[in-house]
């Protein structure tokens, strides 16, 4: 059973890493200008609010201060994420090259055991 969950495992693994394989190589520059966008928007946003904060006095302006600041960080915050994706990738695809080796050993080993048991001692 343990073997079989080792094959399952690695043929899982060796999905991933082609499917990762089949990326396009400007599929982490595409994220990251999302990501700026994001932070220009952001940054907008932002602004914009210390603008209104003269109007924060009152209950609207308050408000609308709050908002813009909560929507900016929501924007900025996103835009983090798009930018820490592709390493995230990155990282997933040698960690998932070092698992296959790893589950591929122990299956060869395993083999090296199961036909050791069934090898006829030899006769002197």
């Amino acid at each position: 059973m343990y073997s079989f969950a080792l094959l399952i495992t690695g043929n899982k693994l060796s999905g991933l890493l082609e499917d990762l394989k089949k990326q396009q190589a400007s599929f982490a520059d595409e994220l990251r200008k999302r990501g700026d966008v994001l932070a220009k928007i952001e940054k907008i946003l932002m602004d914009f609010a210390e603008e209104l904060l003269v109007f924060a006095f009152f209950p609207p302006g308050e408000m609308a201060v709050n908002e813009l600041q909560t929507l900016g960080q929501g924007f900025g915050g996103l835009g983090r994420q798009f930018d820490d994706f592709p390493y995230t990738v990155s990282y997933r695809k040698t960690e998932y090259t070092q698992d296959l080796r790893r589950l591929e050993t122990r299956s060869a080993q395993m083999a090296i055991d199961a036909t050791s048991r069934f090898r006829r001692p030899s006769r002197p």
